[in-house]
């Protein structure tokens, strides 16, 4: 089979390693990292990508490399070709497996920062390194690689979004860890950010059987939602993180979301109506 895999370049190094073995055609198509910090960016760059795909290109389902990402891959379409997602949040639970894992691993180290081949390679890591001394301190180079893809318009608003209170959002460095080349630079360059900024730090051993799953056209329903053309990416608040729906449908369980959080902030603890 011939799949198209759009997804963050933080992946690049994953996937490579991986695809392989599939037993498939894959063919990648990579968005910068960093597009979480804007969702609607995200939104207009991933529904862009899937767009020029055209049916002459015989793909026979799209891979999306993204979690649920700050939500910016609700409301994407499937146009010609199916589309299949993991059932994720973000990035670090595709390499550690599972949602499951992700969940527990968060409410073990809430604080943790995590430290990947691909966050590394992308720059802007909270130490020193080459012309990054500080998370998102490299923005001059980073920005060239968005307005080449994004434009200048949605560069700059994503430029914009990114936090500037990291610092204080985080305690813990935690390496994500599998058999690479490069594991050894990458462990001593995170280490070394975590101990600039007086943080704990761990390895943690990664798991890339989601995605090489993912990759091999294995997609049981716990852990990928297949998104039928016409149908889109909606957020649920339960472990199934993701499911697909017709846009009417969508929009209509979004619409009785915003009134049920409506009410809710309507009425005050009495039960009465503030």
């Amino acid at each position: 089979m011939r799949f198209k895999f759009i997804g963050c370049a933080v992946f690049r190094h994953e996937v490579e390693a991986v695809s392989s073995a599939s037993g498939h055609e894959i063919i990648c198509d990579w968005l910068p990292q960093g597009l979480h910090a804007a969702p609607d960016v995200l939104r207009a760059a991933l529904q862009n990508a899937i767009d020029h795909v055209l049916p002459a290109e015989g793909v026979d389902a799209i891979l999306i490399g993204f979690g649920l990402c700050n939500h910016g891959i609700e409301g994407v379409q499937a146009r010609s070709v199916p589309r299949v997602v993991r059932r994720v949040s973000d990035c670090s639970a595709l390499l550690l497996g599972s949602h499951a894992r992700h969940r527990d691993e968060v409410r073990r180290h809430p604080g943790a920062y995590w430290f990947t081949h691909g966050f590394i390679q992308a720059g802007g890591q909270p130490g020193v390194s080459g012309k990054s001394r500080d998370i998102f301190a490299c923005r001059e180079d980073v920005s060239a690689e968005h307005r080449r893809i994004l434009g200048d318009e949605n560069a700059a608003h994503l430029l914009q979004e990114w936090p500037p209170e990291w610092d204080r959002k985080y305690d813990h460095g935690a390496f994500l860890q599998w058999d690479y080349p490069d594991v050894d630079a990458d462990r001593a360059f995170a280490r070394g950010c975590a101990s600039r900024h007086g943080w704990g730090f761990e390895e943690v051993p990664a798991d890339l059987s989601l995605l090489r799953r993912m990759l091999c056209g294995d997609w049981p329903a716990e852990d990928f939602v297949l998104i039928q053309p016409g149908q889109q990416a909606v957020a649920v608040h339960d472990e199934r993180i993701l499911q697909s729906m017709a846009p009417a449908e969508a929009e209509k369980m979004r619409s009785g979301a915003v009134c049920e959080e409506t009410v809710t902030f309507l009425v005050d603890e009495t039960g009465t109506m503030s």
